[in-house]
């Protein structure tokens, strides 16, 4: 398979698992949206952002729990709820709803002796401390809890600069993941840190933050709730309210697609497709 064909045959697993998750969170009446980079593909190519390899969704808290607790419970056939309460070796503070069947390898989970599936991500949208003392420790705690979650749990990581710059990073890098491994007895300290940050509802903002995510943007509930809905790929999934906002204030211009040598795929080192057809990076 050529590469175009890869990330195709990955749209189209990620496309059904996507209709499946619409389905079964209108069922138990789930509030959901297309998030980041899924919802600027909805809005700006009216479905996959073309070289993008993934799928992002977000829900408020409530909403999350509920849905985490109802895939856990294999209320959602076909797939699998990943996230630290119930996968060793899982860094992300957020969830990973991944394929029965399949694989997709990276470098990262490899490394941390995670087998992730085909999957996509389901991210918490928290609210934030009204008093700004606390909402700048919330947010330095939650960023902190995330960093050193990956460094513990993975000796390589992906960093944002290649060339010398990279290699220092990548030193760096694992340098910390060896201090955090022999400082750290249980990982689970992470995941605690960040559900400890929650105010209560004397204290909330009236904002709401992906604080799991790597870009921590505060967005007015109105920006993102109720949903309206945008065509993905010929269905009509729920999107965030004022959604042109939403994306400016997460990626500015957002209607300018980059220029080529800016549009990066990042296929990982092997898939495994649910018909049993494998894709291996260093074959092909």
């Amino acid at each position: 398979m050529t590469n175009d064909e890869v990330l195709k045959a990955l749209h189209q697993v990620e496309l059904d698992v996507l209709l499946d998750i619409d389905a079964f969170c209108c069922e138990h009446q789930i509030a959901w949206w297309l998030d980041s980079g899924s919802a600027l593909g909805a809005a700006r190519h009216g479905g996959f952002i073309p070289w993008d390899d993934d799928v992002d969704i977000a829900m408020p808290r409530a909403d999350y729990d509920r849905f985490c607790k109802l895939v856990s419970d294999g209320l959602l056939p076909g797939c699998i709820l990943h996230n630290t309460h119930n996968t060793p070796n899982f860094a992300p503070l957020f969830s990973k709803i991944c394929v029965e069947g399949t694989r997709f390898e990276t470098e990262e989970t490899r490394a941390a002796g995670y087998e992730q599936g085909i999957f996509i991500d389901v991210f918490p949208y928290d609210e934030t401390f009204k008093d700004a003392s606390k909402s700048s420790l919330q947010f330095r705690q939650a960023a902190m809890a995330q960093k050193r979650s990956y460094l513990y749990h993975s000796s390589k990581i992906n960093v944002p600069h290649g060339g010398l710059l990279g290699a220092i990073e990548r030193i760096g890098c694992l340098v910390l993941h060896w201090v955090e491994r022999a400082r750290v007895k249980d990982p689970a300290q992470y995941q605690n840190l960040y559900d400890a940050l929650r105010p209560n509802a004397q204290e909330t903002s009236g904002e709401w933050c992906p604080f799991s995510w790597s870009r921590q943007v505060t967005f007015p509930i109105s920006i993102l709730t109720p949903t309206v809905k945008l065509e993905f790929e010929g269905h009509m999934l729920p999107v965030p309210a004022d959604y042109d906002r939403y994306l400016t204030m997460t990626y500015g211009d957002w209607h300018q697609v980059p220029p080529v040598d800016q549009r990066h795929t990042h296929l990982p080192l092997l898939i495994q497709f649910p018909n049993g057809d494998v894709w291996d990076s260093a074959a092909s």
